[in-house]
C-alpha cells in the first residue's frame, strides 16, 4: 500500500477512463471553509455485477495524509452505500485536524493549512473487498471541496492468476523450482466475474518465508537460500498462490592427469570423484556435480608404476605436493594429478662448519664438519623437476663453488634431475679473522655488517670516556674483503684510519681482505670536537645566559654567583645574549666576550671562560634639554606625560628640563613653536636625533646621561 499511495499518477491506472498526465487534470477544487471537515467529490462507474447482485454495494475509503518522509499516516476510514446506478456520485467527507497538528505532515506547499492525502477506494460487496483503486495525492484543506473529474472504474474481480513476464532471461527449467542467485518477474493478471481483463491495478505481493524466496513490489522473484516458499499476489480482495522449491547451483568438479607422469588414483570426499590416471590418461569417474558450497577433499594415492605423487595443478595447485586437496566448490573447477619417478642426489665437501640444503624442494639438509656430513646428505627428487643447493656459513669456511652441476655459482647449484644417482661436491677454502681498535681521545664506533656474507658474527666496537666496549674482532672466510666503517660520537670527530692499508685512509670507510689462516688489524683514530665553555654568571640581580637561543646558565637574585661549563663545537662562532630577570638588568660580557652589549660572539677555538654581570636595579639615564638658538628667539621641547617641559630661551632654558628614567624606556621628545617668537629649525648634534627636522624625536635610554639639543630661529 505504501508504494501506491506515493504515486501521484494512481489515477493514471484506470485505463478504462483515460490517460492522464497529473493529478491536477483529474481533481477540480472546490470553495474552502476555515473550519469544515474537506470534501472529495467522486463519480464512481460500476459495471454491472454478477455473483454480488444479491449482496449490498457499497464503497470503503481509506484515507491517509502524507508525512515529511513520503510515508502515510491514517486519517480516517469510512464505508458509504452505493445504490445500483451504473455511474453515481460519492461526496467523501474528511476530518484534516489530525493532519494540520502533526508538525511532521508534508510542507509540499506553501499554503500551510493544505494536507496531501491518498485516498484507497474499495468496492464492497456483503463485506467483501471486489476491487481496490489508489488516489493521490490530493491537496485538501478545511473546508475545501476537490472533485474527481473523471468517473472512478470499479470492477468486479472474480480471480487472479500468474504468468512469467516475457523479459525473464533465461527461463526457469520449471515455474516452481529455482536455483540460489535466479530470478523470474512474475505478472498477476485479474479477470472479473464476466471473464474480462482488468488491468492497471496495484499488486500486493508476498512471500511465506523471505529468507528463501525475496518478492519485490514489481513482481520479481529472487531465490535467496535451498528450501521452499509460496509466492501469492493480490489484486483487490482476490488472491492466487504458487509454491516455489529453491535448491542450490551445482558445480562440476572435474581431475585430469599431468602429460608425461606417472600413474596414480585420485578419489574424493565426499564420494563422487574415482578417477585412475595414466600421465594424461583418465578412466573411471573423473567429473561429478557436487552442490555450491560443498567443500570436497580429493586424495592422491600412489599405484604399480608410480615412485611419488609428484604433485596438483589446476585448482589445487596452492597444496604442492600434499597428498590431499580440499577445494570449496564455489564454482566449476579443475585439478590436475601427477605422479613422476625419483632420483638419488649426494652432497659431498672437505671442508668444515659448512650446511649444504635443497631449500624449498625437501630433502638434502647435510652440515660438514671436517669433510664429514651429517644430516641428510642424500635425498632422493622427482625427475624432470629442478633443485637448488644453498649454502650456508656455520664457520669462517669460504665456499669457492660446486661440481657436478648443470649450472653453479659460489653460493648455489641448480640440477636439473634426470634418472640416475648424481654427486655433488663443495668446493671450500679456509677463513681469517678481521680485528678493529678505536684510538685518540674522542670516542666512536666501527663496524662492519651487511654485505659481508659469512662472518661468524657482525662486528660493532665502540670507544667511550676511554674505554673500549662490544665486538671488536670477527671470523670471515678466507681472501674476503670486508668493508668496515667508523662513525665519530656526537662530542668526536673521526680523524684517519691509522692501519688496515685503506686506500682513503681520510674516508669513514676502508675496504679490508681478509687473509686466508690470518688475522687482518685495523686502527680508527677519533679526536674530540668540542670544548668547554664556562660562564661566571656574577653581580647583585637575577637573569640567564643563552648560546644561539638556549639557555645554557642562570642565576637568582639571592645568588651572589654562579658558574656553568657547557660544550660548543670547535671551529664555530657561538652568539652569547644575556637577559634579566625581574625588575634587574643585564650590564655585559667580560672575560673572553668582553662588551657592553646584550650580545657577543665568540670564536670556537679551544676552552674559554666568560663573565655575565647582572643587577638587582636597573640603571637609570638623565635626559637633559639643551639650547641651539638664534639670539632672542624662542621655543619649547615637551614629553606627552609632562616628565619634561622645557622652554628654550636663546642659548638658555627654563622649566623642567631634566629628567631621568630606567634603561629600556622609549621616550619621545616634542618641539613647540611660540607664536611670534620662534620656530623649531633642527634638534642638534648632540641631540639623539642629530639634524632631523622633525618635530618629534624619539629614543631609547641606554646610557646615564643623554643632550637633546634643539634650534629654534625667529619668526
Amino acid at each position: 500500500m505504501l508504494s501506491s499511495l506515493r504515486t501521484a499518477a494512481a489515477l493514471c491506472l484506470l485505463t478504462a477512463l483515460g490517460a492522464c498526465s497529473s493529478i491536477t487534470d483529474s481533481l477540480s477544487p472546490g470553495r474552502p471553509a476555515s473550519d469544515a471537515p474537506a470534501r472529495v467529490a467522486l463519480s464512481a462507474s460500476l459495471p454491472r455485477l454478477q455473483s454480488s447482485q444479491t449482496r449490498p454495494v457499497s464503497l470503503g475509503v481509506v484515507a491517509s495524509y502524507l508525512r515529511r518522509d513520503a510515508e502515510p499516516a491514517l486519517l480516517s476510514s469510512q464505508r458509504i452505500p452505493l445504490s445500483e446506478a451504473a455511474t453515481q456520485q460519492v461526496p467523501v467527507s474528511i476530518e484534516l485536524a489530525v493532519c494540520l497538528a502533526d508538525e511532521q505532515r508534508s510542507t509540499a506547499f506553501t499554503e500551510p493549512r493544505i494536507c496531501q492525502v491518498m485516498l484507497s477506494v474499495s468496492l464492497l460487496a456483503g463485506g467483501q473487498v471486489l476491487d481496490v483503486v489508489e488516489l493521490g495525492p490530493i491537496q485538501l484543506q478545511p473546508g475545501g471541496t476537490v472533485t474527481v473529474v473523471q468517473p472512478v472504474t470499479l470492477f468486479e474481480i472474480e480471480s487472479v492468476f500468474l504468468s512469467i513476464a516475457p523479459s525473464t532471461q533465461p527461463l526457469p527449467f520449471t515455474v516452481d523450482t529455482l536455483v540460489v542467485g535466479s530470478s523470474v518477474a512474475f505478472l498477476a493478471n485479474a479477470r472479473d466475474a464476466s471473464g474480462a481483463s482488468v488491468t492497471d491495478r496495484v499488486v500486493q505481493w508476498m512471500s511465506s518465508n523471505s529468507a528463501v524466496l525475496n518478492v519485490a513490489s514489481g513482481g520479481v522473484v529472487t531465490a535467496l537460500a535451498p528450501g521452499s516458499a509460496r509466492v501469492t499476489a493480490t489484486i483487490g480482495g482476490r488472491s492466487t498462490s504458487l509454491d516455489i522449491v529453491v535448491r542450490p547451483p551445482v558445480r562440476r568438479l572435474t581431475v585430469v592427469g599431468v602429460p608425461g607422469s606417472g600413474g596414480g588414483r585420485v578419489v574424493s570426499s565426499p564420494a563422487g570423484i574415482d578417477c585412475t590416471l595414466n600421465g594424461s590418461a583418465a578412466s573411471g569417474t573423473c567429473a561429478f556435480d557436487f552442490n555450491s558450497g560443498t567443500s570436497v577433499s580429493l586424495t592422491a594415492s600412489i599405484t604399480q608404476g608410480a615412485a611419488r605423487f609428484g604433485g596438483w595443478t589446476g585448482a589445487c595447485m596452492t597444496f604442492g605436493s600434499a597428498p590431499t586437496c580440499t577445494l570449496v566448490m564455489s564454482e566449476n573447477r579443475t585439478a590436475g594429478a601427477g605422479f613422476t619417478a625419483l632420483s638419488p642426489i649426494t652432497v659431498q665437501s672437505t671442508g668444515s662448519d659448512i650446511r649444504i640444503s635443497s631449500g624449498s624442494s625437501a630433502g638434502i639438509s647435510c652440515t660438514f664438519m671436517n669433510g664429514v656430513g651429517s644430516g641428510s646428505c642424500s635425498a632422493p627428487f622427482p625427475v624432470g623437476s629442478t633443485v637448488v643447493l644453498d649454502r650456508s656459513h656455520l664457520g669462517v669456511v669460504r665456499v669457492l663453488g660446486f661440481t657436478g652441476c648443470d649450472a653453479s655459482t659460489a653460493n648455489a647449484c641448480t640440477i636439473n634431475v634426470r634418472s640416475g644417482a648424481r654427486t655433488i661436491t663443495v668446493n671450500t677454502r679456509a677463513g681469517g679473522v678481521l680485528e678493529v681498535v678505536p684510538t685518540g681521545n674522542g670516542g666512536g664506533r666501527i663496524s662492519a655488517t651487511g654485505a659481508n656474507a659469512g662472518a661468524l658474527a657482525d662486528i660493532t666496537c665502540e670507544r667511550a670516556g676511554g674505554t673500549v666496549s662490544g665486538s671488536c674482532s670477527g671470523a670471515y672466510p678466507g681472501d674476503t674483503l670486508v668493508t668496515v666503517s667508523a662513525v665519530a660520537d656526537a662530542r668526536s670527530r673521526f680523524v684517519r684510519w691509522a692501519r688496515g692499508g685503506c686506500s682513503a685512509p681520510m674516508s669513514s670507510t676502508c675496504v679490508v681482505r681478509v687473509p686466508t689462516g690470518g688475522t687482518a688489524l685495523v686502527e680508527a683514530e677519533f679526536a674530540l670536537d668540542v670544548a668547554p665553555i664556562t660562564l661566571n654568571l656574577i653581580g647583585s640581580g637575577g637573569g640567564r645566559v643563552r648560546a644561539d637561543g638556549d639557555v645554557v646558565c642562570e642565576i637568582s637574585a639571592s645568588q651572589t654567583s654562579r658558574q656553568c661549563v657547557f660544550e660548543a663545537r670547535l671551529g664555530r662562532s657561538l652568539e652569547l645574549s644575556g637577559e634579566p630577570a625581574g625588575s634587574g638588568a643585564f650590564l655585559g660580557f667580560g672575560g673572553a666576550c668582553s662588551t657592553s652589549g646584550t650580545t657577543c660572539t665568540i670564536a670556537v677555538t679551544g676552552a674559554a671562560s666568560v663573565t655575565a654581570s647582572f643587577s638587582a636595579v636597573a640603571p637609570r639615564g638623565e635626559i637633559k634639554i639643551t639650547s641651539v638658538i638664534a639670539a632672542d628667539a624662542l621655543g619649547r621641547v615637551i614629553t606627552s606625560n609632562g616628565d619634561i617641559a622645557c622652554d628654550v630661551i636663546s642659548d638658555a632654558t627654563s622649566g623642567d628640563c631634566r629628567h631621568e628614567y630606567t634603561y629600556g624606556t622609549s621616550v619621545t621628545l616634542q618641539a613647540q613653536d611660540i607664536a611670534n617668537l620662534g620656530i623649531f629649525r633642527r634638534w642638534g648634534a648632540a641631540s639623539p636625533c642629530p639634524g632631523s627636522t622633525s618635530l618629534s624625536c624619539t629614543f631609547t635610554v641606554s646610557s646615564g646621561s643623554i643632550t637633546a639639543s634643539a634650534e629654534f630661529r625667529r619668526p
